[in-house]
């Protein structure tokens, strides 16, 4: 990738949006069933199962449809967008965001589990944007209209459309998030998060100790010295397995007992401080928001850009029969013609 600066000048006012916006993260408890401390303000657009041969083909939605709580389909994504990707992105980058939220609530509606994606509603939304909340809403809107009844899908289902805030330059597997492989969740280059500022964490050798030791009773940790030994990371910078005391921790572990941002980290340590430097943000899998906004930027599309972070998906038109259809049995191919 060239002329990378000029890129990340142009994304200035994007980085500084993003903290603010409450869901922009998204995370993985919702897809494996867990509730995890650390990721509390993760949301997922997903469910715990990752088998696409367990979801039929038929994926009864678009967009008009009024989802349980009275709310459109067109209307949650909105929402949904809202919530993960400021309305300063590239028209693009909103395409691709909005894409991969409908195709995630296509995958919970197929699966028969509960929407769960982060909303902005209109309050908070109106306090965030203030008197540009209309321009915001008719700008997020223009692109879920533009990209309107299309999702991902993998062998005819819809992908579990992972998505995350930022990562190293290099976005996380499947197997190594999941502990098990998804063809079109594997690890891509993403090298516009390279640039993205990384965050600090210091705790005293105290704290740090206590935090191990709460979790772990039985852990051996010195009263002076160093806590963490050596450890394995993936080709993405996620730390896999780490030595804390006597033990071998996880890093997913470490990250929820010090509530790092995520598991790609390194660890420096003091006789009196442990400092975690951080460079990505959630589980780093699927398509980097910011990435996506940095690719748009460059002018990939939005097919490109979803291509890209989903390798061998499809973008696929959902499919819809009605109620009233299913019962005088007029199928999609009459009704089409």
């Amino acid at each position: 990738m060239k002329n990378i600066l000029p890129v990340i000048a142009v994304l200035i006012i994007f980085i500084a949006a993003v903290p603010f916006i409450p869901g922009f993260v998204s995370g993985i408890r919702d897809m494996r069933g867990e509730d995890n401390a650390a990721e509390q303000s993760l949301c997922s657009a997903s469910d715990e199962s990752t088998a696409d041969d367990a979801v039929t083909d038929d994926i009864a939605v678009r967009d008009e449809d009024i989802l349980a709580d009275g709310m459109t389909v067109r209307e949650y994504v909105i929402r949904a967008v809202m919530a993960e990707m400021p309305c300063t992105a590239p028209e693009e980058a909103l395409k691709a965001q909005a894409v991969a939220v409908r195709t995630a609530l296509c995958r919970s509606i197929s699966h028969g589990t509960e929407p769960s994606a982060e909303l902005l509603d209109e309050e908070k939304a109106r306090r965030y944007y203030g008197d540009g909340y209309p321009k915001a809403y008719e700008r997020i809107s223009a692109a879920v209209s533009s990209t309107g009844g299309m999702i991902l899908t993998y062998n005819g289902s819809p992908i579990i459309a992972a998505f995350h805030p930022y990562n190293s330059g290099r976005t996380e597997s499947a197997e190594n998030v999941l502990g098990e492989d998804v063809p079109y969740l594997i690890s891509v280059e993403s090298p516009y998060d390279a640039g993205y500022p990384m965050q600090r964490r210091i705790f005293t050798y105290a704290e740090a100790r206590a935090r191990l030791v709460t979790e772990h009773t039985d852990i051996n940790i010195p009263d002076n010295g160093r806590i963490f030994g050596g450890y394995i990371t993936s080709a993405a910078g996620t730390v896999k397995e780490i030595g804390a005391g006597d033990k071998t921790l996880e890093g997913s572990e470490i990250m929820r007992i010090f509530s790092l941002p995520s598991a790609v980290f390194t660890v420096e340590q003091s006789e009196e401080d442990i400092t975690f430097e951080i460079h990505g943000c959630s589980h780093c899998m699927g398509m980097s928001v910011y990435g996506a906004a940095a690719y748009a930027q460059q002018g990939m599309s939005f097919e490109e850009i979803l291509l890209h972070y989903y390798p061998g998906a499809m973008l696929t038109k959902a499919s819809y029969q009605s109620v009233e259809e299913e019962k005088s049995g007029v199928s999609r191919s009459s009704r089409n013609e």
